[in-house]
């Protein structure tokens, strides 16, 4: 299943004042397996650092990046096991990204390419990660997140996939 979001997410811009949100699961609450793709282009923070949510389902899935003005990671949450990826040069500026589960293999792709990173889950320094996607029945989505990792930036081309992680050799054709 293929699902995109509204086309006024699909063009989303923040600055750290504007949240987008809606009501259900984006199809991946009982999912075994998924895709997310997104495009985006962050603003770096001139000193410090800052987080911002790319998207935001609780107890589903979590994308978030934590940006410097120098180095950025992301932190990916799937159900209860957190997968973080640690990735110099990303995040900032524009990024085509790529996040797949398979079951209990998490993978991220930035242009195609395979991050490499590490990873915490059922066992630190893998990416093992099996967890199942809960059904919540009363599930929302969220992109950007006011009251604790506001974005600033761009957030574009927001699709998921459920039922389905891509291969790395289908990841690479989208970029």
């Amino acid at each position: 299943t293929r699902f995109s979001p509204p086309l006024d997410s699909n063009r989303a811009v923040f600055d750290g004042s504007r949240e987008m949100s809606s009501v259900g699961d984006l199809s991946l609450g009982g999912a075994n397996a998924f895709t997310i793709r997104f495009r985006s282009d962050l603003t770096p923070p001139a000193v410090g650092t800052r987080y911002g949510s790319i998207l935001s389902m609780p107890g589903i899935v979590e994308i978030k990046t934590f940006a410097s003005n120098v180095t950025a990671h992301w932190e990916i949450t799937i159900g209860n096991c957190g997968v973080m990826f640690i990735s110099h040069g990303g995040a900032v500026g524009p990024e085509e990204t790529v996040v797949t589960y398979n079951g209990s293999h998490v993978s991220m792709y930035r242009h195609g390419s395979l991050v490499s990173g590490i990873y915490y889950g059922n066992s630190v320094g893998t990416a093992e990660a099996p967890c199942a996607l809960p059904l919540l029945p009363q599930a929302a989505w969220k992109m950007g997140d006011l009251t604790s990792y506001p974005i600033f930036g761009s957030v574009s081309y927001l699709t998921v996939w459920a039922g389905v992680a891509l291969s790395s050799e289908n990841v690479g054709r989208l970029a």
